[in-house]
């Protein structure tokens, strides 16, 4: 868990460092605009200080940056690529976490589905509407997604956002049942 803190604080560096030369900002000028000390911002790029999540709120409106911009890996949504859950929260009790999972962009709207698949089933799904966009996360089981041209193999914990208009199938390939949550946007 202290690797996933550490990989969160340097992505967060990296985004802030990296935002605010977009905007060709000092870090008195993000400190000015976020209400956030100069000190606290030198430390955050140096990826040497845990943050509030409120903290994270005022950095992101000063930068025109939602919470997932500033804090999840650039290029990260809509990919295609297996992306693992950023630990940006811990407490001294043990299991108390807040995990951002994964992002997408919406327009319109935005459905939530809990699906199960048993052992060997699967689902073919027509293509959706251009623009919608899916976001998968496997709670537990396997999952294999297949498209026209390739195939990717999730595991719990992983997650995956790829356009839905294309052809695809959620297959469980593995020995027990398959829990994932579908977050579909347009």
């Amino acid at each position: 868990m202290a690797d996933d803190l550490d990989h969160a604080l340097r992505t967060l560096a990296d985004n802030l460092r990296y935002h605010r030369a977009q905007r060709a900002w000092t870090q008195d000028d993000l400190a000015q605009a976020s209400g956030v000390s100069r000190r606290m911002i030198a430390a955050l790029e140096a990826a040497r200080n845990n943050v509030s999540l409120s903290t994270l709120d005022h950095l992101a409106q000063a930068l025109s940056l939602t919470f997932a911009e500033l804090v999840s890996p650039r290029l990260s949504a809509g990919t295609g690529q297996v992306q693992r859950g950023v630990t940006l929260w811990t407490s001294s009790h043990l299991g108390s976490q807040a995990v951002l999972v994964n992002t997408a962009p919406a327009r319109q709207g935005t459905e939530l589905w809990h699906w199960h698949l048993g052992p060997g089933d699967h689902y073919v799904a027509a293509p959706d509407p251009q623009g919608m966009t899916e976001l998968l996360y496997v709670l537990h089981g396997e999952l294999t997604v297949e498209f026209t041209d390739r195939q990717v193999r999730l595991e719990a914990g992983d997650s995956l956002t790829y356009p839905s208009d294309q052809p695809y199938t959620y297959r469980n390939t593995g020995p027990a049942p398959t829990g994932f949550i579908r977050n579909v946007t347009h």
